[in-house]
């Protein structure tokens, strides 16, 4: 609101994009406030009187069910179709625990950590749930950090008291969880093959695409 203050995050993500997280929660009046930027293009700062055009892509995110929201009456319709325009469903972490590593990678990166752990530190990761998903994640990686700040080769005996930590005993995983993304599609690929084929575990893998011995390999795997 200041004269000389600085622009306000629409403005500034002109001819560029901004985020908006948890779109879920707001309130109606900003609803309406969001909804007049979407269709007009343009914003008018606060304490001021000139309109401000814009050139912006919007990308929202949410936890919360939209269309259930939508039925409940909690966000307007018109807003809600201006918003869903691409879809993008994000499984939980425990349905991509391959992403574990790359996500830790990409931790140290922003805080600038330079830890090292043993292979069997992720393998244990990937063993855990993760009811809390990626912001569960983030806050195991940011007690580790405040334990050893100056990073270095961490062993077992020094962070397995932190993993200890963890609700391991609340919601454990079930076998389809465990598996990971690409498992998920070969075992999905499997069953349309065995199905379109009535059973036969010949014409399935020729259908599939697979060598009939890791075909059965993988039907052991995933027990179909």
């Amino acid at each position: 609101a200041k004269r000389r203050g600085s622009k306000g995050k629409f403005e500034q993500a002109h001819r560029g994009t901004i985020f908006l997280d948890e779109i879920g929660e707001i309130p109606y009046q900003m609803q309406v406030a969001l909804l007049r930027i979407i269709e007009e293009r343009k914003v008018t700062p606060i304490g001021g009187t000139r309109e401000v055009p814009l050139d912006i892509r919007i990308i929202t995110a949410t936890h919360r069910d939209l269309k259930d929201l939508l039925q409940k009456g909690k966000i307007r319709e018109d807003l809600y179709y201006r918003l869903h325009v691409y879809p993008v469903k994000i499984p939980p972490l425990r349905k991509r625990i391959e992403d574990i590593p790359d996500l830790f990678r990409h931790y140290q990166q922003q805080h600038e950590w330079k830890a090292e752990f043993p292979p069997i530190f992720f393998k244990r990761l990937q063993e855990y749930h993760w009811p809390g998903n990626v912001r569960e994640l983030f806050n195991t990686f940011e007690r580790l950090r405040v334990l050893f700040p100056d990073g270095g080769l961490i062993d077992p005996s020094q962070y397995s008291a932190v993993l200890d930590g963890l609700d391991w005993k609340s919601g454990a995983p079930s076998e389809e969880d465990r598996l990971t993304f690409r498992e998920r599609v070969q075992k999905q690929t499997m069953m349309e093959a065995l199905q379109k084929t009535n059973g036969n575990v010949s014409e399935a893998a020729k259908l599939a695409g697979i060598p009939r011995s890791t075909f059965y390999k993988r039907l052991r795997k995933y027990n179909l």
